[in-house]
């Protein structure tokens, strides 16, 4: 009789343990689903804060400004104004670039970053420079592509706002 009561007891306290820690998985994925933004990463490798498919990933929602690009190591932080950006890497990079990362809002590219290997790049800068040289390291040579400007519907994205977030591009 005392051992099919302790049984009971061992399965009663096993089963309270399994419903305790289910409550808290549950409560932590809440917390983690509330804390995300709208742009949620679609790709593995990196860090960032938008919609991408550019080898790209998000960081905490209070993170979303800064993008990060694990795959060429380069970095840009975005104002508040680019809130809901998204990122395209292009399946086929222009101008003989290594890649091409396309960042726009509401369909609209408001700037294209290109990453040549170095060598490239400077064969292609003396001859036809159509992107504007950011900075080199001994492997790559990292360029942009402004819009001429953005469109009314986006106002809130100026030319100032584009060249503010060039100045923040950074190499890791």
């Amino acid at each position: 009789m005392k051992k099919k009561i302790g049984i009971a007891l061992i399965i009663i306290a096993v089963a309270i343990l399994a419903i305790a820690v289910s409550y808290f998985m549950l409560k932590k994925n809440q917390k983690n689903q509330g804390a995300t933004t709208s742009p949620t990463p679609t790709a593995s490798s990196d860090q960032k804060s938008a919609t991408t498919s550019a080898g790209t990933s998000a960081t905490a929602a209070a993170d979303w400004h800064l993008y990060k690009n694990t795959e060429y190591n380069f970095q840009l932080t975005f104002s508040d104004a680019w809130k809901d950006y998204k990122v395209e890497k292009s399946k086929t990079p222009k101008n003989n670039s290594l890649a091409e990362y396309d960042f726009g809002i509401k369909g609209t590219t408001l700037l294209t970053i290109y990453v040549y290997d170095r060598e490239g790049w400077d064969k292609i800068a003396e001859a036809d420079r159509r992107s504007t040289e950011l900075t080199k390291t001994t492997k790559y040579a990292y360029t942009y592509f402004g819009n001429d400007s953005p469109p009314a519907d986006l106002s809130s994205i100026t030319d100032k706002e584009i060249a503010d977030t060039l100045k923040t591009f950074k190499v890791q």
